[in-house]
């Protein structure tokens, strides 16, 4: 299982088809389409809420369009196809998706709302098809499953707006809520994400995967409802900022087209939140070094201008 080195990922379930970084990501083999060869892994379709915590247990909508539909396509060498891929929509009318990088890893359409009676207006609830390649994965978003909003509970800090102010000189976990429902349909999957850098890693965030669902088939599912990191003393960084999310995914609806790939439908909900370490502050013997350094700075001066 490949993951990029300046990760730290704890998978709660680890089966046969890698974790990768899309919204969630189960993937398999490669789909072969024409030389250099793309791979495809993932293709979804899904509605979002992002949430931004101001407290314990308190949450709001993020900005002024927290609702979002997207499409998207994920894998190696996309930007080798013959063809952009496009959608269609339960109304008849169809977009093309954008590579949103330049390795060709993935496409991706994305639609911001200001309200939910927005978004549904736009992008009703119905069969959306994804075509790559000429060949068209059907996906059914129904049912409106938006997950519960999740947020985080922490050991520690002081909650100003979005922003939890830490002391880096002390642990800090971050739990976050017990997904409701987790489980119960197709696939459910939770994630907590926290940006870095770190001090005692040379990671750049911190990532935790849980899955559950019908989709592994009588395998063992050990996935968690919920999920818990702990910062020891020295992993965070004082005078640092942290971005934190917590994402909470359901899928109502799979794909079955292309048998190497996952393509998937489902309604998520998203919170994300700042931490801001305190500087550090020096010690009484570490003032007394920095007096005694601007005396020895001010001798230097004066013997100087003596020479002079």
């Amino acid at each position: 299982m490949a993951f990029r080195k300046e990760r730290i990922v704890v998978a709660l379930v680890m089966k046969s088809r890698p974790l990768l970084a899309l919204i969630f990501t189960l993937a398999g083999s490669p789909l072969l389409f024409a030389d250099p060869t793309p791979e495809l892994e993932t293709i979804m379709v899904g509605k979002r809420i992002f949430n931004t915590q101001i407290g314990p247990a308190a949450t709001v909508r993020a900005g002024e369009s927290p609702y979002q539909f997207r499409v998207g396509v994920s894998g190696n060498n996309l930007d080798a196809l013959e063809t952009v891929p496009t959608f269609s929509t339960p109304g008849g009318g169809s977009s093309p998706l954008v590579a949103t990088d330049a390795e060709g890893h993935e496409w991706e359409f994305k639609s911001d709302h200001e309200t939910q009676v927005a978004l549904d207006g736009a992008y009703p609830n119905g069969t959306y098809g994804v075509t790559i390649a000429d060949q068209t994965v059907n996906l059914s978003l129904t049912g409106d499953a938006y997950p519960v909003t999740p947020y985080a509970i922490v050991s520690a800090g002081t909650w100003t707006g979005n922003v939890l102010t830490v002391d880096a000189a002390q642990a800090l976990t971050i739990d976050t809520n017990v997904f409701d429902g987790f489980g119960s349909g197709i696939l459910s999957h939770l994630a907590l994400r926290v940006y870095g850098p770190f001090g005692n890693s040379s990671s750049e965030f911190v990532e935790l995967d849980s899955f559950f669902g019908d989709i592994f088939e009588g395998e063992e599912n050990p996935g968690s409802s919920s999920l818990s990191h702990t910062f020891q003393i020295g992993d965070l960084i004082a005078g640092t900022t942290y971005f934190v999310e917590i994402e909470f995914d359901q899928a109502v609806a799979l794909g079955e087209e292309y048998a190497d790939a996952l393509a998937v439908a489902l309604y998520s909900s998203t919170t994300r939140f700042r931490i801001d370490t305190l500087a550090a502050v020096p010690e009484p013997g570490t003032y007394a070094l920095l007096a005694g350094l601007g005396v020895f700075g001010l001798v230097v001066l004066m013997r100087r201008r003596a020479s002079a």
